[in-house]
């Protein structure tokens, strides 16, 4: 090697040209930004502006906000739907490109960039995305979470039996355990939690056809189906919280992630009295460890004197108000074609 290759070799590395990077633990999806069937070109998207035009005060240069490392984002639009993919021009306008990503999709992302009224994250490969419809996390790097004070405590805790006794009611006592955590509970209409969870099981959407509880949250009277998740999430925004999302479609792994990085999760599963063929009942991950591989799941379906595991319908569900439930448990009711139904808060 002559002395001049030497010289900018050894200069390039100084100035940190060549790094290296810690690969996170985290599985951003594979979606091949060039190959639209991966993206769910049947899709319509959202009702984002076809174009957004950049500030003019900014010129033509916006400037870029570095994110911290290892920032992921996850598509949280509506269950099997997508959202629009951007690219951005040399006069700083936003620009459809045509390409679309799944809900529930998990993405990496690098900057982000403020524009008028919207904000914009890269994803890659020249393409954003808005912040409307995505959450961000930053990966921790841990192995271990609860978000409470304690695994054992009854903080955020909600059963559908009491103070309420509404036992097809598993929607709103597992939306409320969300609330609860982000702070909007406060914006239920009621002065007690007994008149809120009376008030939230009451106005329970319960049109079928736009997707609400099919059956009488108190007496099961005409029921067949839980609230679908969607409309389990346009319901926490009329009470008055904006931060449920949907993100539907999310893999186990990201799933992990995003408790990791403190994002509690409402799923759709089974109960202890139905353990086959529609998930027809919420719970709530507040937690997870990666050395057991184990959620922290409060499934509200248990009574004040039977509040203990076997204290249901007995089945392999039967695991208890509040427990450490083995992932693959978890897996085997939430994972399936068409399901991972799932809300968790911005």
């Amino acid at each position: 090697m002559n002395k001049f290759w030497k010289k900018s070799i050894l200069g390039l590395l100084a100035i940190g040209v060549f790094t290296t990077t810690q690969v996170a633990n985290v599985h951003a999806d594979n979606v091949n930004f060039h190959n639209t069937s991966a993206l769910s070109p049947n899709s319509k998207g959202t009702n984002l502006e076809k174009t957004t035009t950049a500030n003019k005060s900014n010129g033509n240069s916006l400037n870029q906000t570095p994110l911290t490392k290892n920032s992921y984002l996850v598509v949280s639009y509506l269950p099997n739907k997508s959202i629009h993919l951007y690219t951005r021009n040399n006069t700083n306008q936003f620009k459809r490109n045509g390409k679309v990503i799944k809900n529930g999709t998990t993405l990496k992302t690098y900057t982000m960039i403020k524009n008028g009224n919207s904000t914009y994250y890269y994803v890659g490969k020249k393409q954003w995305v808005n912040s409307k419809n995505v959450i961000k996390y930053v990966l921790k790097h841990t192995r271990y979470n609860v978000l409470k004070n304690s695994p054992k405590s009854q903080q955020y805790y909600t059963s559908q039996y009491f103070p309420v006794f509404a036992p097809w009611g598993c929607a709103s006592s597992a939306l409320s355990m969300l609330m609860k955590y982000d702070g909007t509970w406060n914006k239920v209409s009621g002065a007690t939690d007994t008149a809120k969870l009376t008030y939230m099981q009451n106005n329970l959407p319960r049109n079928k056809a736009t997707g609400g509880q099919d059956g009488d949250p108190y007496t099961g009277k005409g029921f067949t189906r839980v609230i679908l998740s969607y409309c389990l999430m346009n319901y926490a925004h009329q009470l008055g919280d904006k931060k449920i999302k949907d993100i539907s479609g999310i893999s186990m792994n990201n799933l992990k992630q995003l408790v990791l990085a403190n994002h509690p999760v409402l799923y759709y599963g089974y109960s202890s009295y139905n353990g086959t063929g529609a998930r027809n009942h919420a719970k709530v991950i507040f937690g997870y460890s990666k050395k057991s591989d184990q959620f922290l799941v409060h499934d509200p379906l248990y009574q004040a004197k039977r509040f203990y595991k076997g204290g249901g319908g007995r089945n392999k569900y039967d695991l208890g108000p509040i427990s450490w439930v083995k992932a693959s448990s978890v897996k085997s009711e939430f994972a399936y074609k068409g399901g991972n139904n799932a809300l968790t808060v911005k």
